[in-house]
């Protein structure tokens, strides 16, 4: 479902002088109990019911496996599957030949889908881990990767300012969307699957018919402010985008914008499973929780220590994970 940010990731990166994380950049720690933190450098306290602990190298994005029993993490040393509930490393995918910037699990739990740096797209099978395969056609780093909510179609995103589907089943190319005049990072599927999201750098969100690729309108309130993230709210009335002012949300009928989430730049968002509730990285490590219905501001957490790049809700809504760029998780217990 979502979305990566990836060239506002590396283009802040380069602006860092001082990585609070130095040494323990590439240690890799188990999940922790509640009661013990991280003996780290400059730890930040956590608040009681959230668990934390380190991946390996840089984290661009998380996926949470339907079920709910396992993480993937795609980054700069390849593909990481944890275990959902104690953080353990279950697999290591390597397979690529660059940084890995978007994963996605398939809606039935049989596929992970992983778009690199390298521009290819690879298929996995999740229960053995090995590669199913091996997807080529774009001409630019692939950034955003997600399947269909019947799991027969993915689409994928890419520097080449495209958006390409393709069958998962043959590994087939089912079309080439374009109309984009910049990197595309993020797309979206509707809950029902009939229309697909695309948001890029260009500050322009289109959405496509979904089944034939047919071009339907384009959402442009967001000025020359590049669209980082796009997710669809569960009974699929809504968009929500987030871009440099914050986060804006589009009725998907009309159009038209409703209403929005002021405040710094924003690049990643995720609906609760039941829609009530919006989560957003920024400014910075802070992620934030806010009422969709009211748009009030419920909730800010704190614990990260850089730079956060992805949060996503757990399939039953009572977690929330969030990453940051040096591979520090946190899983939120949201019903304590």
């Amino acid at each position: 479902m979502k979305s990566t940010k990836f060239s506002m990731l590396i283009t802040l990166v380069l602006s860092i002088v001082v990585i609070v994380l130095g040494p323990f950049n590439y240690i890799l720690a188990r999940s922790i109990p509640r009661d013990i933190l991280f003996q780290g450098p400059r730890e930040l306290s956590l608040p009681e019911g959230a668990k934390t602990y380190l991946v390996m190298g840089k984290l661009f994005e998380i996926a949470y496996a339907p079920d709910g029993n396992r993480l993937a993490f795609a980054g700069d040393i390849g593909i990481l599957i944890h275990d959902a509930q104690t953080g353990e490393e279950l697999r290591r995918l390597k397979e690529h030949r660059a940084d890995v910037y978007g994963v996605a699990f398939s809606p039935d739990g049989n596929t992970l889908a992983s778009g690199s740096k390298d521009q290819t797209i690879r298929l996995w099978d999740v229960a053995t881990g090995e590669p199913k395969q091996t997807l080529t056609g774009h001409t630019g780093e692939v950034g955003s990767v997600v399947f269909s909510p019947d799991s027969s179609t993915l689409a994928s995103g890419s520097e080449d300012e495209t958006i390409r589907l393709w069958d998962v089943a043959t590994g087939e190319p089912k079309g080439v969307l374009t109309g984009h005049t910049a990197q595309v990072h993020s797309i979206a599927f509707s809950p029902d699957g009939g229309t697909l999201a695309s948001g890029s750098r260009d500050g322009r969100v289109r959405l496509w018919d979904a089944v034939t690729g047919d071009y339907l309108k384009n959402l442009t309130g967001h000025g020359q402010h590049p669209v980082y993230c796009l997710a669809f709210s569960p009974d699929g009335s809504t968009l929500a985008c987030a871009t440099y002012g914050g986060v804006k949300f589009w009725a998907v009928v009309t159009g038209q914008a409703t209403t929005s989430f002021t405040g710094s730049e924003v690049v990643s968002i995720a609906f609760s499973p039941d829609g009530t509730t919006l989560a957003s990285d920024g400014p910075g490590n802070i992620i934030r929780l806010w009422d969709v219905a009211t748009g009030i501001h419920k909730q800010t957490l704190t614990g990260h220590r850089d730079l956060v790049t992805d949060v996503e809700f757990s399939p039953d809504g009572s977690t929330l994970a969030s990453g940051s760029l040096y591979g520090r998780v946190i899983l939120w217990d949201l019903h304590e």
